[in-house]
């Protein structure tokens, strides 16, 4: 956009010296006239780069610097549920709500992708963390009841429960999941009522913005560590992404981790 303005400025200003040879050619009395007319929109040319370059400083500069900033982040994960092997080479970091309609288009379109092909196979690992924005009341408890289950061992079974029922993520709803997964109700409801589970959500929170994440969902992709415990985030993918966006960040990584040998 900038540019284009100022190629534009750039043809009127280099269109001077034609008007005025063409002045020269005329009479001196019109030739003033047009020598005027050339001044006059170079002081309103003067005006215009004035009033651009004050539209420019009120541009959000520092919110897309941040937004387009690379990443370069160390993350702790040993806490956080996964799937695949604790030491594959890879580590892809899903920041999500599950109140989000597109980490649901996530989870039910492209996450059984990721999985068949890089997760079963060994070649990632893929780790789920806690992201409930403040404009989705039901993602909060959602989180919450998604820890509960993973003290009976079904965090991803829940996982799944709440992603297909994203439109029923009441807190009353919450243990009628629950059962419907199999979980000890009792144990369950326990678990929920106490918000135990609730700073671990917003810990998850702190996390990704850490990683720059702005919005839900968002996957920080870096390189595992030997003991499976911490990632190193190098490239962050923004959205509901179609699976290509995944293999292309991934086998760039792998590309780079192949170079480097």
């Amino acid at each position: 956009m900038k540019k284009l303005i100022w190629i534009s400025l750039l043809t009127l200003v280099f269109a001077y010296p034609q008007s005025t040879s063409i002045a020269q050619s005329a009479d001196s009395a019109n030739a003033e006239d047009l020598r005027q007319e050339v001044n006059d929109l170079r002081t309103e040319l003067a005006k215009v780069r004035k009033d651009l370059d004050e539209v420019l400083a009120l541009a959000p500069i520092k919110s897309l610097i941040a937004e387009n900033r690379p990443v370069d982040v160390t993350m702790d994960v040993a806490d956080h549920p996964f799937l695949g092997s604790p030491t594959s080479p890879l580590t892809i970091v899903e920041f999500s709500d599950f109140q989000c309609p597109y980490c649901g288009r996530h989870a039910r379109d492209t996450f059984p992708n990721i999985k068949e092909k890089y997760v079963d196979t060994g070649k990632l690992k893929y780790v789920f963390v806690d992201y409930p924005l403040p404009n989705h009341p039901f993602a909060q408890k959602a989180a919450e009841a998604a820890h509960c289950a993973a003290e009976q061992d079904h965090f991803w079974e829940m996982h799944d429960e709440l992603f297909s029922n994203q439109g029923n993520l009441a807190e009353s709803a919450l243990p009628g999941h629950a059962a419907a997964i199999g979980l000890d109700e009792t144990q369950f409801s326990a678990c929920l009522d106490s918000g135990k589970y609730s700073g671990v959500t917003q810990a998850g929170r702190a996390e990704g913005d850490r990683v720059h994440v702005r919005g839900t969902p968002s996957f920080g992709l870096g390189y595992t560590s030997e003991d499976g415990e911490t990632v190193h985030i190098v490239k962050l993918i923004r959205g509901a992404q179609p699976l290509a966006a995944f293999e292309d960040g991934i086998n760039e990584l792998m590309d780079s981790e192949a170079g480097s040998d």
